[in-house]
């Protein structure tokens, strides 16, 4: 039984701006059902014990220090936009039916 249904595919698509045919729903259905499956094989193992691994990297604090820097001008900044409004960047929502 699949664990993903194809409307959940539409979805994901239609929120990563990705037109994809029916019969490529069908593929990434299939694909993503494996993936999902694959993970439920870790669902038995106990991890209780196990910390959290927040970072493959070795890498601990890597800040730069803050230094104070020319901002970029505003409209500058949106020259190149093909959208604006009051002085913002005006896109698609993701949300809903935006």
């Amino acid at each position: 039984m699949s664990k993903i249904s194809l409307e959940d595919v539409k979805k994901v698509a239609k929120l990563a701006y990705l037109p994809i045919s029916s019969q490529e729903e069908q593929v990434y259905l299939g694909q993503i059902d494996k993936i999902i499956g694959y993970i439920d094989n870790l669902s038995p193992l106990d991890t209780f014990k196990i910390d959290p691994t927040f970072s493959v990297a070795e890498n601990v604090n890597n800040f730069r220090e803050d230094k104070d820097k020319e901002s970029l001008d505003p409209q500058e900044a949106l020259k190149n936009t093909n959208s604006q409004e009051k002085g913002l960047f005006v896109i698609k929502g993701v949300f809903g039916d935006e």
